[in-house]
């Protein structure tokens, strides 16, 4: 597993249990990082992707912690990988950075 991944899986099971947004917040976050990710993806130098990856991992950490975030789609981070194993335990949350 990535260092990515193991970070984001990490956050995740602490957000679990630190959650403390509602639901709904879900949809303003999900906007929030649709929004992060396009700034990433136009970004063209190293150090400006390294920052806006890590605005990006802080602002997932954050939707990650409020309750249903398991079962949420993200509908809208079309470029980013999401996978449950096959109990539906565990959720896999991936992307690329392209440098």
């Amino acid at each position: 597993m990535s260092k990515t991944g193991l970070l984001i899986f990490t956050i995740y099971l602490s957000g679990l249990l630190l959650a403390q947004e509602e639901p709904s917040d879900l949809i303003k976050i999900e906007s929030k990082l649709t929004e992060q990710l396009n700034t990433l993806r136009k970004a063209r130098e190293d150090d400006k992707i390294k920052e806006l990856n890590k605005e990006f991992t802080v602002t997932l950490e954050k939707a990650l912690s409020i309750e249903g975030a398991f079962d949420h789609p993200f509908t809208n981070l079309r470029s980013v990988g999401m996978i449950y194993s096959d109990d539906r335990l565990v959720r896999i949350i991936s992307w690329n950075t392209q440098f």
